[in-house]
């Protein structure tokens, strides 16, 4: 009985993708300079469920915006995700609306548990940055 139920137990943190220090999963924050100004940048990363918007990316202020996105899977130690919806009217719908575009992040972990991240606009780079895990 207890190991039938450690084996479930084992099972269900596998397919919930738990937590874990080595996982890009959980909320993470950093800040970006923009024409001289920080702006906050938080990611919440929910899953590792491949072609499920699991991934969220917002922006404070001035930006004020956000942008959800599936997970397509890796690419070497890359997490990449695809940008499925964006705020309409933002900068986020204009860098990041899937209908015009093809964008998509990706995200890494750093050897100090940090992750850094990565926006594209098909093959161009639009920027990128440092985040820590707050959550």
């Amino acid at each position: 009985m207890k190991k039938s139920f450690y084996l479930l137990f084992l099972m269900l943190l596998v397919t919930q993708n738990v937590f874990s220090a080595d996982s890009v999963v959980g909320t993470w924050r950093g800040s970006i300079l923009v024409d001289g100004l920080p702006i906050v940048v938080t990611i919440t990363v929910d899953s590792l469920a491949l072609d499920e918007n699991v991934m969220t990316l917002k922006y404070g202020r001035p930006r004020k915006c956000q942008a959800t996105a599936e997970y397509g899977g890796t690419n070497g130690q890359e997490q990449i995700f695809y940008f499925s919806t964006a705020f309409i009217n933002t900068w986020c719908e204009v860098h990041l609306r899937p209908y015009k575009k093809q964008p998509l992040i990706k995200l890494k972990l750093t050897e100090s548990g940090k992750i850094s991240y990565e926006l594209f606009d098909k093959s161009k780079r639009l920027e990128g940055g440092i985040a820590e895990r707050i959550k």
